[in-house]
């Protein structure tokens, strides 16, 4: 009888413990269940308020395609950089304005960020730098500007530096540069 009650009291024992790791297992499952169903609803709604993301990212590769594009479509070489100044001096006479001190330079320096596109594109480009000096009218200054701006393809104005003529009160001296992208050689 005492050998009865006593496997009967370890198999009591034994059902509560497996149903008591049962019940933690199972309850440890769910919190681990609900904790994962509360991470994909966040996620869930972070995907959903930028859904949009991804044609961001296809828009802003085929912006940087169509930019490569056009600065290759737009090269100049050094012949056409001639054919540049002649047309610089001869805008600068039909705005009334002076140009001075014009001078091309092969720009070395690239930005870090140039160098590492050129590096993986293999870009057969270098950069030049046309800089001068235009002296006029504050209006006929900026008249030649907007227009060089506005008709030549390939040039990039990098610095602009407008100040007072002394020697002309009406007028104003404005340092120029552009930067130019040619075939390397």
């Amino acid at each position: 009888m005492l050998n009865q009650k006593t496997i009967f009291l370890i198999l009591v024992s034994i059902i509560s413990v497996i149903t008591l790791l049962f019940y933690s297992n199972n309850l440890s499952n769910r919190i681990k269940i609900n904790s994962m169903k509360s991470n994909l609803k966040k996620i869930n709604l972070q995907l959903s308020q930028n859904k949009n993301i991804l044609n961001d990212v296809i828009k802003v590769e085929n912006d940087l395609f169509d930019k490569k594009d056009t600065l290759f479509s737009q090269l100049l070489v050094n012949q056409k950089l001639i054919s540049l100044k002649r047309t610089m001096q001869n805008s600068a006479n039909y705005f009334k304005v002076n140009i001075k001190n014009m001078v091309i330079k092969d720009q070395i320096a690239f930005t870090s960020i140039e160098e590492k596109l050129i590096a993986q594109e293999n870009f057969p480009i270098k950069k030049q730098s046309l800089s001068f000096q235009l002296s006029g009218e504050f209006v006929s200054v900026g008249k030649f500007i907007e227009d060089q701006n506005n008709d030549q393809k390939g040039l990039f104005l990098d610095r602009c530096i407008i100040k007072t003529d002394s020697l002309d009160p009406n007028g104003v001296i404005a340092e120029l540069s552009y930067h130019v992208y040619g075939e390397m050689k």
